[in-house]
């Protein structure tokens, strides 16, 4: 806005900034507005002005406005290291109150380091304005302010750095015992830390997995066992472990049918080899045999042939028939668990004459 103490302007009047027009508005003969594009603030500088009447006035009247230099500034110019989570407030400075508002473009160096908004606005009769910058991983970046091109893309950075928490508490778990076939969930937790990755070593052999951030893990062995499994966390500042027991417990075996193998008649005093059907059976099983309510007898080791999961064949010898009667047959898978009764089969009954 022009002002005069003399009435002297008229409608129709224009202003020029050297030599080239502007908009202008008559309000009155005392007052006129001129739209100043944000070129003619670009750089510091002394602009030339001058208001001419129409004809028949023609009067016209010059003089010169000051422009100060557009400076950018972002305090404090430095800082960290933060430790995450953390988050950081940092302040624009430009040079002059603004006759409007200014807004200009905010940019990390790192944007995988920091979060923060695009831009940042000073307000009309300010020269300053704040905003954050959240922390997401370990790393040091620059935050640049940057006004407009059209007031010179003059630009003021700050460098920030930013730390991982130390990870604290790290505890394996696991849904174990587990049958054999299931898979086994295990999930780590942790107290304190950030950015951190996990990586599990099953203790069966298998591979170890990758890292990743997600803390869980689903795992399937291939035998019933007791194994312990390894969780490795890490991040920028340090690596730590913990240790986790697992249970995998072989299933309850099934016996479909006993056969003597070659098909005979079943002598008692005399060693007979069996064929046995049935399913889980487990390398490793064993075979009990019990007349009536008397004394059981394993049969093991080399009189035991796991031929896959549902054939067995089994020598007994003539000693552990002494008499003639019937005995009952149990298939026991190897442990775990440790209690027999969940790892045994129901008896079948064999004829000895």
């Amino acid at each position: 806005t022009i002002t005069t103490d003399t009435p002297s302007y008229v409608p129709g009047i224009v202003v020029r900034v050297a030599g080239q027009l502007r908009t202008t508005v008559y309000v009155s003969s005392t007052q006129i507005e001129v739209g100043l594009p944000s070129t003619d603030f670009a750089v510091a500088a002394t602009l030339a002005l001058s208001v001419t009447n129409p004809a028949p006035t023609l009067g016209s009247n010059n003089f010169s406005l000051g422009v100060d230099p557009l400076v950018v500034v972002l305090t404090p110019a430095t800082g960290g290291p933060f430790t995450l989570p953390a988050t950081r407030t940092l302040t624009v400075t430009v040079g002059a109150i603004q006759a409007n508002n200014l807004v200009l473009n905010l940019t990390a160096s790192l944007p995988q380091v920091v979060s923060l908004p695009s831009t940042v606005t000073v307000t009309a009769g300010s020269n300053t304005a704040t905003f954050q910058v959240v922390g997401l991983i370990a790393g040091t970046t620059s935050i640049t302010a940057t006004a407009p091109a059209p007031m010179g893309g003059l630009s003021g950075s700050a460098v920030l750095t930013f730390a991982d928490a130390a990870i604290t508490g790290l505890t394996a778990a696991d849904s174990s015992p587990t049958l054999l076939g299931q898979s086994t969930a295990f999930t780590a937790t942790i107290s304190g830390g950030t950015n951190v990755t996990y990586r599990w070593n099953f203790g069966d052999g298998s591979a170890v997995t990758a890292y990743t951030t997600t803390a869980t893990a689903t795992h399937t062995y291939a035998t019933g066992g007791n194994y312990t499994a390894v969780v490795t966390a890490t991040n920028t500042v340090g690596t730590v472990m913990d240790t986790e027991p697992v249970e995998i417990d072989n299933p309850d075996p099934t016996i479909t049918t006993i056969n003597a193998t070659p098909p005979l008649t079943i002598v008692h005093g005399v060693t007979t080899t069996f064929a046995i059907t049935g399913s889980n059976f487990i390398s490793g099983a064993s075979v009990l045999v019990r007349l009536g309510a008397g004394v059981t007898v394993t049969i093991s080791g080399a009189n035991v042939i796991f031929v896959d999961s549902s054939h067995l064949t089994v020598t007994v010898s003539g000693l552990h028939t002494p008499v003639a009667g019937s005995y009952n047959f149990f298939i026991l898978n190897p442990s775990p668990p440790v209690a027999e009764d969940p790892r045994r089969s129901a008896p079948v009954a064999v004829i000895f004459t």
